[in-house]
């Protein structure tokens, strides 16, 4: 099955240390600003351009702060596309990319209102577990070469990919500045 990655594909950890006892989630004010978590490498097959350009479409955006939690390739691309949303306004918050340590890494999932996990290539979705085990709702890309599949984020198309649990997408067209 010939796919859009060049890269040998090799399994690495590099999530969120589970802990001997469940954590109980911070309380979260959804009125307010929003924690977004996405955790992996930024590279194509991690498909976070996904999140980033589903903001166009999300009525939420401008509440929105979103964290990229890994290093990578893409990481300078998904930079300048995330500060080419906050300077057209569309998010209010500028994005925040870093790696962190598994203890950083708890106390974001802690924080953070949503998992995102945009992948459509993941053997094992092992950190999508551990921010579970934290106490975030992860929000799980479709594809046929991933370990977690559920909720949809369609890569390719644009105006499915973002999509509130209730009510469907909120438009089907890029929101205006």
């Amino acid at each position: 099955m010939k796919k859009r990655f060049k890269a040998r594909l090799h399994v690495i950890h590099n999530g969120i240390e589970l802990p001997a006892e469940p954590v109980k989630a911070t309380a979260v004010d959804p009125s307010g600003t929003v924690d977004l978590l996405c955790v992996g490498r930024l590279a194509s097959e991690k498909s976070q351009d996904t999140l980033l350009q589903a903001m166009r479409y999300s009525r939420y955006a401008s509440r929105i702060h979103l964290i990229f939690a890994g290093n990578g390739p893409k990481e300078r691309h998904y930079r300048k596309m995330a500060d080419r949303l906050f300077a057209e306004g569309i998010l209010k918050t500028p994005a925040t990319f870093s790696f962190y340590t598994h203890e950083e890494l708890q106390d974001l999932a802690r924080k953070s209102y949503l998992y995102i996990h945009c992948a459509w290539v993941e053997v094992e979705g092992l950190s999508c577990l551990e921010a579970t085990r934290e106490g975030l709702v992860p929000v799980i890309a479709q594809g046929d070469m991933i370990g977690t599949a559920g909720f949809a984020l369609c890569p390719e198309r644009p105006e499915l990919r973002y999509k509130p649990k209730r009510g469907g997408a909120d438009r089907h067209v890029p929101r205006r500045a």
